[in-house]
């Protein structure tokens, strides 16, 4: 309850602070928390004094990291021609490229590590030199530019020229051989197979056709190629397999380490941030000799990165993930009860899969306006075939590192289940009826009704926590 109560409060204070609220009440927010904390009476005002640290931390952190872009962002209200050196940062998807900049030489101003700003061109691997001239260009209210803008940009980048150079050596050097690896020993699979083993595996989907991506969409399949619990969950495997005669020290620190590189490759999605999070949140308390229920991990891994990342608190992925991941742990248990008429396997299966369509209703219809009528049959068949499909496309690129032949072999092991994926989203994606559009307000109402379900489920997994503890 009092991790909700703080997590709530963050969440709105960033929000807050994004409506163009100060420091200063952030400030003021934290000190009232504290005062509220002291007193100790009752339950009400401990609970007010924690909902309130949770504003004013929201404000504070978000204020701390916007004031750093703020010179940067008046000089592009001035569109001045410049000269950029940069470090390409992370790819925004369809919003463009984030760069950090090193250094910026305008007309009688110049500035080191003045900020981010993003550009349309420059698709090349994260911690690649960007050296370019170019306009340096305010961004505008439109939900695009105020897309870009939570996505971490101060300004826009319009490039006259460009060059780019791949990094050298390094952590990144390590990463981006491990992506061109990936795609040497996916390369023997026809087009579009390719492309979704490269969405599953570490959620690159460039390669899609645009066809594809919006079948996909239609029947409730795009959560498959966003890296998410699943995928790190089955790395993790991997390597608790291949060292299972190793310590448990010695294989809680594989699994961090593996799991940094494997976020590394991925890039920093919202929801493969989320699962990582997660996940090291329990690694950690297993490392301590205590047990961290789901719920708990998920809550403090969305503490840890609201509070590095505010931004993310406006990013449609992490809504889904996170609303993805509660309906599963919340109602799995509870409609499984109502399916006991399906085998075991098949059982679990259907009731996991209509918890976690339930669970995104409500962000899918506010987001997208757009529910898929076809997601719980069409998950229910694609399931299955993910993970055999997944895990082989990650050996293709292990066994590409030393021979991508041998990648060649792996990926042909991929071969049918990813075919049959494709055949399940295009056939579910491809008819009329497969979505339905619905007033984007409806997400809200959806959200309402689903409140007190949410409370029942904390409360069931609560009392079964207790219980498993005595």
């Amino acid at each position: 309850m009092f991790l909700g109560l703080g997590l709530l409060g963050l969440s709105a204070g960033i929000a807050i602070r994004a409506a163009g609220a100060t420091p200063k009440l952030g400030y003021l927010l934290i000190a009232s928390g504290a005062v509220f904390l002291a007193l100790r009476r009752g339950r009400v005002l401990p609970s007010l004094g924690l909902v309130l640290l949770g504003l004013g931390a929201g404000v504070v952190t978000a204020g701390l990291h916007s004031s750093s872009a703020s010179t940067l962002k008046g000089l592009a209200g001035r569109v001045p021609l410049c000269s950029l050196q940069a470090r390409v940062l992370e790819h925004a998807g369809a919003l463009g490229t984030l760069l950090a900049v090193d250094s910026l030489r305008c007309p009688e101003v110049q500035l080191s590590n003045a900020g981010v700003v993003i550009v349309d061109e420059a698709r090349s691997e994260p911690g690649s030199f960007v050296s370019t001239r170019g306009w340096l260009l305010p961004l505008g209210d439109d939900p695009y530019d105020a897309a870009r803008g939570r996505a971490g940009a101060a300004a826009a980048w319009h490039a006259q020229e460009m060059h780019v150079i791949a990094p050298p050596n390094g952590l990144h050097a390590v990463v981006a051989r491990h992506r061109g690896a990936l795609r040497d020993g996916l390369g023997n699979l026809d087009g579009q197979e390719s492309a979704l083993a490269l969405g599953l595996t570490i959620g690159d989907t460039s390669r899609l056709e645009h066809s594809t991506i919006d079948r996909f969409r239609s029947a409730g399949l795009s959560h498959i190629l966003a890296v998410s619990g699943s995928n790190v969950a089955l790395v993790l495997l991997a390597v608790g397999l291949l060292l299972r005669r190793t310590s448990q020290r010695f294989r809680l620190c594989a699994c961090l380490g593996v799991l940094g590189l494997y976020v590394l490759v991925v890039g920093p999605d919202p929801s493969v941030l989320r699962a990582a999070m997660s996940a090291v949140v329990v690694i950690v308390a297993f490392a301590g000799g205590a047990k961290a229920h789901p719920l708990h991990a998920l809550g403090i891994a969305l503490l840890i990165l609201l509070s590095i990342r505010p931004q993310l608190l406006f990013a449609a992925g992490l809504h889904l993930s996170v609303a993805a991941t509660m309906g599963i742990l919340l109602w799995t248990g509870p409609l499984g009860q109502h399916v006991r008429f399906l085998p075991r396997r098949i059982r679990l299966g259907a009731a996991a899969t209509l918890a976690a369509q339930i669970g995104v209703a409500p962000v899918l219809i506010a987001t997208f306006g757009e529910i898929s009528v076809a997601g719980p049959l069409a998950n229910l068949l694609a399931l299955p075939a993910v993970p055999p499909a997944t895990m082989s496309g990650l050996l293709a690129g292990s066994l590409a590192l030393a021979d991508s032949s041998l990648g060649h072999v792996a990926a042909w092991m991929a071969r049918p289940f990813l075919r049959w994926i494709l055949w399940v989203g295009e056939t579910f994606g491809t008819p009329n009826w497969a979505s339905v559009s619905l007033p984007r307000g409806w997400g809200l109402l959806a959200g309402i009704v689903l409140t007190p379900a949410v409370v029942a489920g904390v409360k069931r997994c609560t009392q079964m926590n207790r219980e498993a503890g005595r």
